[in-house]
């Protein structure tokens, strides 16, 4: 099978996203190009069929436009990282616009835990807009962004059921109808690092960080790691550099699985409250830190990971990102 052209993409994409076309069909077809392995060259005209299908969302704003999101998928049924994030770069000065979903392979995503700490997660692009006006952030339902995906869904469920996954368990991070200019995005697995370091550039993003942290069982965290090394792949202004990072060196405590398990969205928005408000000062606190850090350093906010570690920590013992949250609840 070999490599399809920017247009067979297209025409493939169309054909995905015809639901006259037998499920069991199109299944064969993803998993077929699943197991030759999708290249950036492939992905990135398919996110970009996907995005012209999208409801549009657009804003402008003087702080830099960032989204900080994985791919799920990596089971490790931790509580949303990113999510708490999101609050922290906002009090920092980022204009924070994150896509994601309820959750799909964990017991809580995004938009759960957001919903049960009393943030809006459906509305309509234009309040949406007024709300980061108003705001600093705004969350981004997909469903809501993208109708076409609904065609789709019954292809996933297919493969799902048959524990295979497909190319659309990577589209989630890359198709925020926002196209923010900053984004750092977890991956499940570091094998994918340079597949999305090349879309992030295809797709004109300035700055963007693909990361996968590493877990004591062997397996891979898509955000940064406290309990082991995360290798990162960054694409800044069109030069592209590999680095790994230990936590340890940045004075964090080697964390365990047991201290950052999460579980449905009530108690996973309970644990982001106690980190906002600072009475959190446990592994969980460092995680979301050491994620924030990096988030801040994507959007020009933090020359380093030190600094961001410093800067993040101080927007929350200094109440800025419990009053984030706060103010997105009203």
């Amino acid at each position: 099978m070999s490599e399809y052209s920017p247009s067979e993409v297209r025409e493939l994409a169309a054909w995905l996203m015809d639901s006259n076309v037998p499920v069991a069909e199109r299944a064969a077809q993803l998993d077929q190009w699943h197991t030759r392995g999708e290249t950036a060259a492939e992905i990135a005209p398919l996110v970009e069929s996907f995005l012209e299908q999208a409801i549009p969302f657009a804003v402008t704003s003087s702080r830099p436009l960032l989204d900080v999101c994985g791919t799920g998928g990596d089971h490790s049924g931790f509580f949303n990282v990113s999510t708490t994030v999101m609050f922290i770069a906002a009090a920092c000065g980022a204009g924070v616009v994150k896509h994601g979903n309820r959750g799909i392979t964990s017991k809580s995503g995004g938009a759960d835990a957001l919903e049960a700490l009393g943030v809006p997660i459906d509305l309509s692009p234009s309040d949406a807009a007024a709300y980061f006006e108003r705001h600093g952030l705004v969350f981004l339902f997909a469903p809501a962004y993208h109708p076409a995906f609904k065609a789709v869904a019954p292809v996933r469920k297919f493969l799902s059921d048959q524990g295979k996954r497909s190319v659309f368990n990577l589209l989630g991070p890359l198709l925020n109808p926002a196209r923010p200019d900053f984004q750092m995005a977890g991956v499940f697995h570091p094998k994918i690092l340079p597949i999305y370091s090349e879309v992030f550039r295809l797709l004109g993003r300035k700055t963007a960080w693909t990361v996968s942290g590493e877990l004591p069982n062997g397996g891979w965290l898509d955000e940064f790691s406290t309990l082991g090394v995360t290798q990162v792949r960054e694409f800044r202004e069109g030069i592209v550099r590999e680095f790994t990072v230990d936590a340890s060196s940045l004075g964090l405590q080697i964390a365990t699985l047991e201290e950052l398990q999460g579980g449905h969205a009530a108690k996973n928005a309970y644990m982001i409250e106690e980190i906002l408000c600072g009475e959190n000062r446990t592994a969980c606190r460092e995680l979301v830190l050491l994620n924030a850090a990096g988030a801040l350093c994507v959007a020009g906010l933090a020359p380093d990971l030190a600094t961001g570690l410093r800067v993040a920590a101080e927007a929350v013992d200094s109440g800025a990102a419990w009053a984030v949250l706060e103010k997105a609840r009203s």
